[in-house]
């Protein structure tokens, strides 16, 4: 998925983080600095339905959901 990852966690908070992203197939990249051009926006958002069609394929229908709340065990332990 492309999209600004989390900034600021401390290394095992971003630890845990990353191993979930990684048990979802979820990878984040980042695609621009400070300022997105239209260009770039669209580029993601084209790239990100087909990323999200398969990420439900994989991990079933509610995995932002379920990725969500396993983050904030992180977040919130």
């Amino acid at each position: 998925m492309y999209g600004m990852p989390d900034f600021g966690a401390d290394t095992v908070t971003q630890s845990c983080l990353d191993s979930i992203d990684h048990s979802y197939g979820v990878c984040e990249k980042r695609v621009a600095g400070c300022v997105v051009s239209l260009r770039q926006k669209t580029s993601a958002d084209v790239i990100n339905t087909f990323v999200n069609t398969r990420l439900f394929l994989r991990n079933g229908g509610h995995w932002k959901d379920s990725m969500q709340v396993a983050h904030q065990g992180c977040l919130n332990p």
